[in-house]
């Protein structure tokens, strides 16, 4: 591999990185906490996002290849508008949604979901 395209794109690669690694905690945080909670045998309603992070939340994987090749293709544009400040803070605001995504199903995973607040007038 060349060094040069290596350090050209470190941002991509550190923060692609990254999101993986909260991608992949993320889905075996709530596969364990849901096996602690002694899912699939749950007294209670599980909600949907935990349900989809536990059968799906590897399809995930694919966001952080998506970003990096869309941000290497905009840095490489002509017009460059798009510069390495905008790679950096899209890729970290992609790392903090995975991160608050990734832990609002974890911490679903021993929550009742019961369903929307009912007024009681």
């Amino acid at each position: 591999m060349n060094s040069r395209w290596l350090h050209e794109y470190s941002i991509q690669t550190v923060l692609a990185s990254m999101q993986i690694v909260v991608i992949l905690f993320g889905f075996m945080a709530t596969g364990l906490i849901l096996k602690g909670a002694g899912y699939p045998d749950i007294g209670f309603p599980i909600n949907g996002r935990t349900l989809f992070v536990r059968h799906y939340g590897a399809v995930f994987l694919i966001v952080p290849v998506i970003w990096v090749f869309a941000t290497i293709a905009l840095e490489g544009r002509t017009e460059n508008r798009f510069t390495k400040r905008w790679s950096f803070v899209t890729g970290a605001m992609l790392l903090a949604g995975l991160t608050y995504f990734y832990f609002l199903a974890a911490a679903g995973a021993t929550s009742i979901d019961a369903g929307p607040i009912q007024s009681s007038e």
